[in-house]
């Protein structure tokens, strides 16, 4: 996209000129986000602002990184008078800057595109807005006080959501989403054998337990109705599932709580959480819907299921993210919720990444939800963009991406009235997954296998190890247990379903074997 032929700001600028108009761009890092939509914004005439957040700034701590600090509360005005053109969008791509960002868009471009509103960002906020507005809601308390804690979780005990699974449900259903790289806390359970099968059942987007439970404890706990309600457990603001916890029973519940108090608090520095959420455990299977917004009209501009399995001792592993027909009874639903919970937390610009549990729904053998099974309820909402690089899927299956019509529902009114209010379905649709390569060794990289024969699938369109060195990665790989130790990627897409399962089910079976390595005695070829 080299222009906004509609921008209603008159921006772009002659050629050879000065820009004559701006947009900040916060945290801008990944190549294929922030620093892409640097790319476009550039190419289309408009000078950009780079701003990094005030975690980042005291993260980094250094010279050069204050150099690009926010101004303070209550300055943005003065700071943006310096600049030779005005601001017209403000758009982030981290966690940690979404509430400067926010700042800055109220401070800057006024109440029309939405002021400022801390349930955006706070999940015990966001979903008791939800609660208020009469949508499905998690049940949850957020508290420093021990008593209240094990109060509520007495009250799961005898009315929850849907019944906690049995064990040996648990390994079939439960699993974990990120939002943008969720760190998950390891079993003790030892590296398993071989891939599962694809989990259809889903849970809470957060990491379980506190890790280190042997075979001897596991037993203890047993079922949830038995020997104790399933929980989650996390700082109420956070990013990465750093000190997100599931827990089976008050015992975890109460070292999880006390874990978390106290610590410090994510994207506020100086702060520290004097109080923990502690929140139902969500049974079901679990959307994201990835939305675009102009003055309070929103779009969906992708819809998404995840496959996540145990792997490595760790019970909710990223396998792949996998794109969704908007045309089905459940999509339909999640989609409409998630407009719904747009409105509720009063977003009217810019992009969300939306996390939503069809409870009580569990897909099929072939990766699909009954139609209109279950009840749509939020785990959170995210005011930025999906975490991973989905732009190349998106093209090449609807015909677009949310970073590129993100600038378009600020700057171009007239490309965003003619985005379809869902994405487009029919004979010219692909279908597509994104695949997370996972690894079960650890050590220096000497090999790497079957790249050739995943190259040669029918719907092969791109892969990515981070660890080559000929792609000028690091040389080493982690077992995958989260997210961030995920191995790389393998995008596939094709004009058949079948055709995308059946090589995704391909990769999945080669994973195990794929990594040589020193260093690590369970490394294979």
């Amino acid at each position: 996209m080299s222009s906004f032929e509609d921008a209603e700001t008159g921006s772009e600028a002659e050629e050879g000129g000065a820009p004559v108009a701006g947009v900040i761009v916060v945290d801008p890092f990944c190549d294929y986000l922030g620093k892409r939509c640097i790319d476009i914004l550039e190419e289309a005439g408009y000078a950009v602002v780079q701003v990094l957040s005030d975690h980042l700034v005291a993260t980094l701590d250094s010279d050069s990184a204050k150099g690009f600090r926010p101004p303070s509360p209550g300055k943005e005005a003065e700071w943006a008078s310096w600049l030779p053109f005005p601001i017209v969008a403000v758009v982030c791509e981290s966690d940690a800057g979404l509430a400067n960002a926010e700042r800055l868009q109220a401070a800057l471009l006024g109440p029309r595109f939405g002021g400022n509103n801390d349930a955006r960002r706070d999940k015990f906020l966001m979903n008791e807005a939800m609660r208020t507005a009469g949508l499905a809601a998690a049940r949850q308390i957020k508290t420093g006080d021990r008593v209240k804690v094990r109060q509520f979780l007495a009250t799961l005990e005898t009315t929850t959501t849907a019944p906690p699974p049995t064990p040996a449900q648990q390994q079939d259903t439960q699993q974990l989403e990120q939002t943008g790289g969720r760190e998950v806390a390891a079993d003790a359970d030892g590296d398993l054998a071989a891939p599962m099968p694809e989990e259809n059942s889903e849970n809470v987007p957060e990491a379980k337990g506190l890790g280190g439970r042997g075979e001897e404890q596991e037993e203890d706990c047993g079922d949830g109705n038995a020997h104790g309600v399933l929980s989650v457990v996390k700082p109420a603001r956070g990013c990465a599932s750093g000190s997100v916890f599931r827990c089976q029973g008050e015992r975890e519940a109460m070292e999880a709580f006390d874990k978390i108090l106290g610590t410090p608090k994510y994207g506020t520095p100086g702060e520290f959480n004097d109080e923990v959420l502690v929140q139902e455990f969500l049974v079901g299977t679990e959307y994201v819907v990835d939305t675009v917004s102009r003055d309070g009209e929103h779009k969906a501009v992708a819809i998404w299921r995840y496959d996540k399995r145990p792997a490595n001792g760790a019970p909710f592993v990223y396998f792949s993210v996998k794109l969704m027909p908007s045309d089905g009874q459940a999509e339909q639903k999640v989609v409409e919720y998630a407009f719904q919970a747009l409105d509720v937390l009063g977003i009217k610009f810019g992009p969300t990444h939306t996390e939503i549990m069809m409870v009580g729904a569990h897909g099929g053998d072939d990766g699909t939800t009954s139609p209109g099974e279950g009840t749509p309820t939020l785990v959170e909402v995210n005011t930025r963009w999906h975490l991973t690089d989905f732009a190349p899927l998106t093209d090449a299956c609807v015909g677009y991406n949310a970073v590129e019509e993100t600038l378009a529902a600020y700057l171009d009114p007239g490309r965003f009235d003619a985005l379809p209010r869902v994405p487009p379905t029919g004979k010219d649709s692909r279908y597509g997954r994104v695949v997370h390569l996972v690894s079960y060794v650890e050590g220096t990289l000497e090999r790497i296998f079957h790249e050739e024969e995943i190259r040669s699938l029918e719907s092969f369109a791109g892969i990515d190890v981070y660890a080559d060195p000929k792609n000028g990665g690091s040389g080493h790989v982690k077992k995958t247990i989260d997210i961030r130790s995920d191995a790389g990627w393998v995008r596939l897409v094709h004009e058949k379903e079948e055709v995308v399962e059946r090589d995704y089910r391909r990769v999945v079976e080669l994973m195990p074997t794929m990594y040589k390595v020193s260093g690590d005695s369970s490394s294979s070829g």
